[in-house]
């Protein structure tokens, strides 16, 4: 049972598990017949969020959703692309490159548009410092990436415009400083990672923007406990206060660590959808049955989000925009 939840100004419903694309690529290892089992299981299974990104595969990604999707119409699947240039100049986000990029996209998706289309991987806010405004201005500036966003929406290409990153402080200022429908979190918020609660989720509670949650493992750090011993929580030290308290919630549930770190995510009211990686069928229907599983009480909530590292150079101090 893969629950509803709400997406876009309309209130769209879309189930709370979606799946993240990039996973079933050659890049990952995965084969071309595996990959579209994959996606066609996930559509019979009720999934109808696709996270999808020229990035991933070098375009194979969203070729694979084309030829598994092409005769479903826009409004029976919510496909995630993704605007950054085309596979032969990545990271352009010119305006005619971004058009450039938009075109090819729905040619591999073998369709006229998509549902949502977002800037994708958006420099962080560290580096809007003086020094660095040039990738501020490359997505805001004029002639740049907002701008071919807002002709492509114009234009009947897309229906929601978002915008993704890794870092949740810029996906805050982003929200304030411009108009989107949907953001992508990825890393900023997991059982690890709580840096998305302090920014960009009040922002988007307050602008009824949809959130879609990418990474709930946070890299395989949460695939088992033996990984997060092994990977550690990035520029945190050690992992083992957090290790503990993950080993005794475990214990006392019965979950395994990837179920407990979606459950997380999905009892936070302001995430829309969470978008683990599969890569094959058995992979799939282990992220979708935890949508059947009994939610977290409230006090295992609340140990868990002492787990959760704020990012220890996260300051506390009010931030001005970088003009553009």
């Amino acid at each position: 049972m893969n629950r509803m939840r709400s997406f876009g100004y309309d209130r769209q419903p879309v189930p709370e598990i979606g799946m993240g694309c990039y996973r079933i690529t050659a890049d990952m290892g995965v084969d071309r017949p595996t990959a579209l089992a994959t996606l066609e299981r996930a559509y019979e299974r009720g999934v109808r969020l696709f996270d999808t990104a020229p990035l991933y595969g070098h375009g194979e990604a969203d070729a694979l959703l084309g030829e598994a999707f092409a005769h479903v119409p826009d409004d029976e699947i919510i496909i995630g692309a993704k605007l950054s240039g085309p596979t032969d100049n990545l990271w352009d986000y010119t305006y005619d490159n971004c058009m450039r990029g938009f075109e090819q996209t729905l040619r591999n998706l073998r369709r006229d548009s998509v549902q949502v289309l977002q800037i994708h991987g958006n420099p962080g806010w560290r580096d809007l410092a003086a020094d660095h405004r040039r990738e501020w201005h490359d997505v805001f500036g004029k002639g740049m990436a907002y701008e071919a966003l807002l002709r492509i929406r114009e234009q009947g290409g897309c229906k929601y415009i978002g915008v993704t990153s890794h870092w949740s402080p810029h996906l805050q200022r982003c929200l304030e400083h411009a108009e989107f429908d949907s953001v992508e979190i990825a890393s900023h918020y997991n059982l690890l990672m709580n840096a998305a609660r302090r920014t960009v989720l009040p922002v988007a509670e307050r602008t009824n923007t949809a959130v879609v949650v990418a990474t709930p493992l946070f890299a395989g750090r949460l695939v088992s406990l033996a990984a997060l011993a092994a990977q550690g929580v990035r520029r945190s030290g050690d992992s083992a206060p957090a290790a503990a308290v993950l080993r005794e919630v475990l214990a006392e549930t019965g979950y395994t660590l990837p179920q407990l770190a979606t459950l997380y995510l999905l009892d936070d009211p302001r995430v829309t959808c969470v978008i683990p990686g599969s890569a094959n069928v058995a992979e799939l229907e282990d992220n979708l049955a935890v949508a059947a599983l009994p939610r977290l009480s409230a006090d295992i909530i609340e140990r868990l989000r002492t787990v959760g590292l704020p990012y220890p150079y996260l300051k506390d101090e009010a931030m001005t925009l970088v003009p553009v």
